[in-house]
């Protein structure tokens, strides 16, 4: 497969944790090639420590890899962060949403994340409310309202890519 048919390529990651008491730390990834082609659904699975997290910030530009190179559709993450942080949208393990704000509240915060600012932070979340009671409302009476507490993937995703 060449680079150019890959959405993600790593060559050669290696990252290594510094941790007090230990001289040579903890070398989270050693070696890393990766190639997933465009298109692909691609899971990283392994034990505790394998690696899969330390993997996806240095593919997000979120860690620097001690060494070897990673590329996102074809852009250097080392050489151009931001402008990989602009193409993507991950969905990380853990919730960035606010349990306690509506879904309204949650998809503003995210969108701010995204550099939205003002009126077009919440023309924007009504837009991304309104597709997706369209697409997914319930019958009256079952199911989450617009205004109830958000959960899940779509509030930290729906800013990015392409939308309603």
């Amino acid at each position: 497969m060449s680079t150019t048919d890959c959405a993600i390529e790593a060559r050669q990651l290696v990252k290594t944790y510094a941790v007090r008491g230990k001289k040579h730390g903890i070398r989270a990834l050693d070696g890393l090639d990766i190639s997933v082609p465009r298109g692909m659904i691609y899971g990283l699975l392994g034990p505790n420590g394998a690696g899969k997290s330390t993997t996806v910030k240095i593919l997000t530009s979120l860690a620097r890899p001690d060494s070897g190179t990673a590329r996102v559709e074809g852009v250097d993450v080392l050489a151009r962060p931001g402008q990989v942080r602009h193409m993507i949208g991950v969905v990380a393990q853990r919730s960035g949403a606010d349990p306690t704000a509506t879904g309204r509240e949650n998809l503003i915060l995210q969108g701010r994340l995204y550099g939205l600012r003002g009126g077009a932070v919440r023309a924007r979340a009504d837009e991304l409310l309104a597709h997706l009671l369209r697409r997914h409302a319930a019958p009256p009476g079952r199911g989450p309202r617009a205004d109830a507490p958000a959960r899940g993937a779509v509030p930290r995703r729906a800013h990015h890519g392409p939308g309603p």
